[in-house]
């Protein structure tokens, strides 16, 4: 985690969570703090923490995806399934097995996705059977990332150059007049960032984020 702006403050959760808290009083500091869930008492219980990819834009109709799993139970995670889905309808499942240790997490590669159409996706990971049993805790299964093809369209560079504040910078790109995102980065690096992303022939909005309020620097620039 870089260190955005001083003093920038963190609040990790005991389940390993970060959570950016920022300049804020003694007061809002605890409040943050708080908000931290209660540790899980389960026994097989798996997250499904975040999805890595997809998570752009793509100039092919060939996805593969790749998320984050964690065990929130007390036992040992040695197996579970992972059911894939693109706009609701299953496309494909995948039985991992490991050892995960409470609050323990691991990167999970899943078969590509083939055959996909033109547009905006949304693809949904979701856990079950965590060692072979029902995972006690539903809540915490599944999580979704957007995304889109466009398989006439071509690979376009965005290339921003951050000021001194990197991890306060994000950007975005939506079909112009739409709330579709096609492209997006976080918490960019300092310097230049190069990114490309597939985009179709159209119009678009870019907007650029800066998390602290205050934009960019003079050293900062977007091409």
């Amino acid at each position: 985690y870089e260190i955005g702006y001083f003093p920038t403050v963190y609040v990790l959760c005991p389940e390993r969570v970060v959570n950016l808290v920022g300049q804020v009083p003694a007061a809002s500091l605890k409040a943050a703090c708080d908000a931290c869930p209660d540790l899980p008492t389960t026994t097989n219980d798996v997250k499904l923490f975040n999805v890595i990819n997809p998570s752009t834009s793509y100039c092919v109709t060939t996805v593969t995806p790749k998320v984050t799993i964690q065990n929130y139970g007390t036992a040992a995670l040695t197996t579970l399934t992972i059911t894939s889905k693109i706009d609701g309808a299953v496309v494909g499942t995948y039985n991992w097995s490991g050892n995960l240790a409470r609050f323990e997490a691991a990167d999970v590669t899943l078969p590509a996705i083939n055959g996909l159409s033109d547009g905006t996706h949304t693809f949904t990971a979701e856990c079950s059977m965590p060692n072979g049993v029902a995972d006690q805790d539903a809540t915490n299964d599944a999580a979704s990332s957007s995304f889109a093809v466009f398989s006439t369209g071509a690979n376009v560079l965005v290339k921003v150059t951050t000021d001194s504040y990197p991890s306060e910078v994000s950007w975005d790109i939506f079909q112009q007049g739409t709330t579709n995102l096609v492209a997006s980065l976080d918490r960019l690096n300092a310097g230049v960032n190069n990114t490309y992303v597939c985009l179709d022939y159209a119009c678009y909005t870019f907007k650029i984020n800066d998390a602290y309020g205050d934009g960019m620097g003079s050293t900062g620039k977007v091409l």
